[in-house]
């Protein structure tokens, strides 16, 4: 019965790992996604006051 708490437990931590891993990626999507938005504004603005 101990062994089997121990083992459900073990699960339930990893699952929280997983879950947090998971929510760091999405920021970290987030925070690339941002950037890149920013960086082809930029473009876009620099290629229409060159004139291209």
């Amino acid at each position: 019965m101990g062994s089997k708490f121990h083992y459900s437990l073990g699960i339930y931590k990893i699952e929280k790992a997983v879950a947090a891993m998971q929510r760091l990626f999405c920021v970290c999507l987030n925070i690339v996604d941002a950037q890149l938005a920013g960086v082809l504004d930029a473009a876009q603005k620099w290629l229409i006051a060159v004139g291209v």
